[in-house]
């Protein structure tokens, strides 16, 4: 998942993401501490507001 956020932060043709989820289990847009302490979180800050033109 971490891949498809650093696409989408990469292509200026994309202005939203939509992320739905399904099934038994659940999703959470709070930072992976488990993936963090093991070094496996992506080299970006998507909790920064980025306006293009």
């Amino acid at each position: 998942m971490g891949e498809v956020f650093l696409n989408f932060r990469d292509d200026p043709q994309l202005r939203v993401a939509i992320i739905t989820g399904a099934g038994e289990k659940f999703f959470s847009a709070g930072w992976d501490l488990k993936a963090a302490a093991e070094g496996e979180a992506p080299d970006a800050d998507f909790g920064r507001v980025d306006l293009r033109d």
